[in-house]
């Protein structure tokens, strides 16, 4: 995340800012609770974030009319087009990084984080 850092900072934006904006991108509409968990995010730090987005005009928010708990959230087109600005810049960087990483370590490397996920999930024994 180093090296993605200076290009959230250079666009105004956290890295949490962008995991939400990232989920909406791809996910579309979604209920407050799933973006919470879809991002990695605990629910107060999320709501702080979505004011944070809603006031730049990056995303919207809408309650359920059915019911009122329900807050559905989605990106503005000024935030699919910020995404649309992000995305390609972190994927060059993250070529240029791995570009200087040798291949086979990086199998290696993905290889035990296979692993790992199995340990973790109690598949490793």
């Amino acid at each position: 995340m180093e090296h993605s850092r200076s290009i959230f900072a250079k666009m105004g934006i956290t890295e949490q800012q962008w995991r939400v904006m990232r989920v909406l991108y791809s996910r579309g509409r979604v209920e407050s609770w799933q973006l919470a968990q879809d991002a990695y995010l605990l629910k107060p730090s999320l709501s702080r974030i979505l004011r944070d987005l809603s006031a730049e005009k990056y995303l919207k928010k809408e309650v359920d009319r059915a019911d009122s708990r329900r807050v559905w959230v989605s990106l503005t087109s000024r935030g699919v087009a910020l995404c649309n600005k992000v995305g390609p810049m972190l994927e060059l960087n993250q070529q240029q990084v791995l570009a200087d990483f040798p291949s086979a370590d990086l199998q290696t490397l993905l290889d035990l984080l296979d692993k790992f996920a199995a340990a973790a999930r109690g598949n490793g024994r």
